[in-house]
């Protein structure tokens, strides 16, 4: 993944090394529960790379996502056209494509025609949302060092409120004019 994905994109603040080397935990955000406890331990290190492997930073992150808008458009990156197209084409079901959910509006909600792609992702400590657009280079990421706790998480009864991500989604598509 450096080889192929991290370091053409210059993703210098990325990498899937776990358990993360001591070097880069001066550049690490804490995580903490809801309840604002730290995690135990701090940052867990999870033996599914490609699932909870990865620690960058939200600009590296972009730089990931632009590379997907720009290969959609034509200008292949790490991606060529095809590949792009795939993790934006229904698989499983008709909104989940490779790696995101697909068919949003500019809200991260399911609409017919909708051309914007997401993904969220959590564990122990870190909830993260980004959102994309397929036709306009509009996107946003949101990285944050709080979420439920574990236990929760892993019986799935956390992952029903993002509702706070979801108004700061609102507020800034609402003040960019997103469509």
């Amino acid at each position: 993944m450096h080889t192929l994905v991290l370091q053409p994109l210059l993703m210098d603040h990325s990498t899937f090394q776990q358990p993360l080397p001591n070097d880069r935990f001066k550049f690490v955000a804490m995580p903490y529960r809801l309840d604002g406890v730290m995690v135990t331990g701090g940052p867990h290190t999870y033996i599914a790379q490609a699932a909870a492997g990865l620690w960058t930073t939200p600009k590296d992150l972009a730089k990931f996502v632009i590379s997907v808008q720009q290969s959609l458009a034509g200008n292949e990156q790490v991606l060529n056209l095809q590949q792009a197209q795939l993790m934006v084409t229904p698989s499983i079901n008709k909104n989940m494509g490779l790696g995101f959910e697909i068919g949003m509006n500019q809200y991260g909600q399911v609409a017919d025609n909708g051309h914007y792609f997401m993904h969220m992702g959590e564990n122990e400590g870190y909830r993260n949302i980004l959102i994309a657009d397929t036709k306009n280079g509009n996107g946003l990421i949101i990285m944050s060092n709080m979420s439920p706790d574990s236990n929760l998480i892993l019986k799935h009864q956390a992952t029903d409120d993002w509702s706070f991500f979801y108004k700061i989604i609102r507020q800034i598509t609402n003040a960019e004019k997103w469509q």
